[in-house]
């Protein structure tokens, strides 16, 4: 190879490495720059992304804030509440206790006054037998005492002619309010007692009723006009029909039912709604009590001069 030959071919492969290079060069410039330019634009992104996270944060921060002080605010009013129900049961521990207390005051007040009852009856009894010829209560009771004998002859009368007049085996009547009850003497009395029933109370002025019980409260025959058939309707069946009943809802109803005192007088509220003064006057069949005659009348009856 000739000097001049060799030198050509080394300016070619000279020429040529440099072009190969500055391709190259060229290439990983722009994919240099590729990377920087997607470098630039993942930052912003990334500096965008932040930011939205650092405001979504401050608003956490925010309700979070807001949040403690409502529960801060719940936790104050639930210990108000708490406090409230204490007090609340406190008042009503206080007020169990005022009444356990009242009640026990009831019952003796009520003790006091049935004995306070009692005593004044038997004085009143008593004090009848002093005879002054004076008075509508000496009037009426002896009015009553007088009737108390002819009732008593009728029964005796009744159960010499083999009536049974002692029945005690009451037989419900069905589908009745009050509770009616049937006994073997009841047509009886029907016929032979109701006639003088309503004699004997137009004897009397001012007498609602005048009656025989026996000594569980039967009542076998009403006046009348109080004797009328089952209408259905309570309010008119409790006035209008009143007969085969038991007597036996109260105090004053047992007491007069069960007296053996000459006379009971008392005063008590009928179920009708009525005041009445009851004098219970003792029935005997040969020394069996039967029950009593009963006499019911408006207490200013008793205050007439």
């Amino acid at each position: 190879m000739e000097p001049s030959q060799s030198k050509d071919d080394f300016d070619s492969l000279i020429h040529a490495f440099t072009v190969m290079t500055d391709n190259e060069l060229d290439g990983k410039m722009k994919e240099a720059g590729a990377l920087i330019v997607s470098a630039v634009c993942d930052e912003k992104a990334a500096v965008k992304v932040v930011d939205k996270t650092s405001q979504h944060f401050g608003i956490l921060v925010k309700d979070s804030e807001s949040n403690n002080s409502q529960l801060g605010r719940i936790a104050a009013a639930t210990e108000e509440i708490s406090e409230t129900n204490d007090e609340i049961n406190r008042q009503i521990g206080d007020i169990h206790s005022l009444s356990i207390g009242t009640l026990g005051l009831l019952k003796e007040a009520s003790i006091s006054t049935k004995d306070l009852s009692s005593i004044t009856e038997q004085m009143l009894e008593r004090t009848s037998r002093i005879k002054t010829g004076k008075g509508k209560i000496e009037d009426v009771i002896n009015w009553a005492l007088q009737l108390g004998n002819v009732y008593q002859n009728k029964l005796i009368e009744l159960h010499a002619k083999g009536v049974n007049v002692m029945d005690r085996d009451y037989k419900p009547v069905p589908n009745t309010n009050p509770p009616k009850y049937t006994v073997s003497y009841n047509a009886l009395f029907d016929r032979e007692l109701q006639p003088l029933f309503d004699a004997q109370r137009e004897s009397l002025k001012g007498s609602a009723y005048s009656l025989l019980v026996d000594v569980n409260g039967y009542l076998s025959t009403h006046h009348s006009s109080n004797q009328k058939p089952l209408t259905g309707n309570y309010d008119i069946d409790l006035i209008n029909s009143r007969e085969k009943i038991k007597y036996w809802n109260n105090d004053t109803e047992i007491r007069r039912a069960q007296n053996t005192m000459p006379f009971l007088l008392q005063t008590y509220m009928r179920n009708t709604g009525e005041i009445m003064n009851d004098l219970a006057i003792p029935l005997y069949i040969n020394g069996i009590h039967w029950g009593n005659f009963i006499t019911g009348m408006k207490p200013e009856i008793l205050l007439e001069n």
